[in-house]
């Protein structure tokens, strides 16, 4: 995915690192919390710009690109519309939650002849 801000398009990518980052950037322990922050105008401002900044954080390093902010403020201050963060916040759920999901397979896990030896 790629998001527009200010003319420029940047790489957007959640992987488990920028899932974490967000979170903690976020304060929150637990994706409960998480949703809460949706409740309040203060709240919803900061998991977007959280989310995006981290997303492009991601995205920018995934794919070698410079990354041009120098923390989430600076990021937030180059923000002119709200709606512009909208379509990362979208991603982002959308990748937070097949992230979780599983197949309902599991395989059997290989183990080293030295984790044998070595229990």
């Amino acid at each position: 995915m790629k998001i527009l801000i200010n003319e420029i398009e940047y790489p957007v990518f959640f992987g488990m690192t920028a899932i974490e980052k967000t979170m903690i950037s976020l304060n929150c322990e637990s994706f409960e919390t998480m949703g809460d922050k949706l409740k309040t105008n203060l709240g919803m401002f900061q998991l977007h710009r959280e989310v995006a900044y981290n997303g492009i954080l991601a995205g920018c390093k995934k794919e070698g690109v410079a990354f041009p902010f120098k923390d989430s403020e600076d990021f937030g201050n180059s923000i002119d519309s709200f709606e512009q963060l909208t379509p990362v916040v979208a991603y982002f759920w959308e990748v937070f939650g097949g992230f979780f999901k599983t197949t309902g397979e599991t395989k059997p896990q290989k183990v080293s002849k030295a984790a044998k030896q070595n229990p």
